[in-house]
């Protein structure tokens, strides 16, 4: 009836009908447009899922893949430091085996004892004490040194290299020298020195102070150093008792500052050392009694 009505005033309906049709032609064509749009969309998205899924299992593939490389690892680094923990302490043990004189597992288990009770007492890691007095107590065994008077000696010695902050290298040096003192009948004034040397400060003067207080003849009060270094000039003065006087003394200048010394960071360190050594240790021996045994 629109379209008549527009007829009677001259209006072209067939225009009209024509511009209706191109414009729902249009529309299903949009509307057909935007349903592939949207399904390409949807592809889009589900390939996108697929690849996150699969880059996720390549990602937990390297996680794994990772993990037992580390794993691997560990195992590996846990069989050198145990081996490496076994063989220290067998050396240790070794030495400790000479000092004494006995291959009997019991005694050598006793002096391995004492020597961690004063590495726990004065601060030490245990493998340094334990090669220093291998050493040391050798050499006083081989000078006649009684077994007492050689352990008061180390723990007066030990003792004093806390209160003076030895490092393991210092300490190490010095009980180089000491045991090289120890090892000869003579003590000679390069080898006093030698210890100064390492950072054993005042050694000089201790142990001429100290000769005096054992009562070694010769040695006048006020003129200590001097008349050392003259009786080591004659030979007249033994290294056992060189050696003594330093720890006698030591005890005396330095015994007061050892309580504090043995709560300091250096101290705590070596504890620290010592407690690493036995966790070694110990997963040595795990270590190996999980070891296949051969047939």
């Amino acid at each position: 009836m629109l379209f008549r009505s527009l007829a009677r005033y001259g209006v072209a309906t067939t225009d009209i009908a024509a511009t209706q049709a191109r414009i729902a032609e249009a529309v299903l064509n949009g509307n057909a447009a935007l349903e592939r749009q949207e399904q390409a969309i949807n592809a889009a998205a589900a390939s996108a899922q697929r690849n996150r899924s699969a880059l996720d299992g390549m990602a937990g593939s390297l996680k794994t893949l990772i993990a037992t490389a580390i794993g691997v690892h560990q195992a590996v680094q846990l069989a050198k430091d145990s081996l490496g923990a076994l063989a220290e302490q067998q050396s240790i043990e070794s030495r400790l085996s000479v000092a004494i004189d006995s291959n009997d597992p019991a005694q050598i288990a006793k002096e391995y004892a004492y020597v961690r009770a004063q590495a726990d007492r004065l601060g030490f890691s245990v493998k340094e004490l334990a090669n220093n007095y291998g050493s040391f107590a050798i050499a006083a065994k081989s000078a006649n040194v009684e077994t007492q008077t050689s352990r008061y000696d180390f723990e007066q010695l030990a003792a004093g290299m806390r209160v003076l902050k030895l490092n393991t290298d210092q300490s190490g040096r010095a009980w180089t020298q000491i045991t090289q003192i120890m090892s000869k009948a003579k003590p000679e004034m390069e080898d006093i020195k030698t210890i100064a040397e390492s950072g054993f400060v005042g050694v000089q003067g201790m142990m001429a102070r100290g000769l005096r207080t054992i009562g070694v003849e010769g040695i006048r009060a006020g003129t200590e150093t001097s008349d050392m270094f003259a009786l080591m000039k004659k030979g007249a003065l033994s290294s056992t008792d060189a050696i003594h006087a330093l720890a006698v003394q030591a005890e005396v200048e330095l015994g007061q500052r050892v309580p504090e010394a043995i709560k300091g960071l250096q101290a705590e360190q070596g504890r620290w050392e010592t407690d690493r050594k036995s966790t070694r240790l110990n997963s040595s021996h795990e270590w190996i009694s999980r070891m296949p045994s051969s047939a």
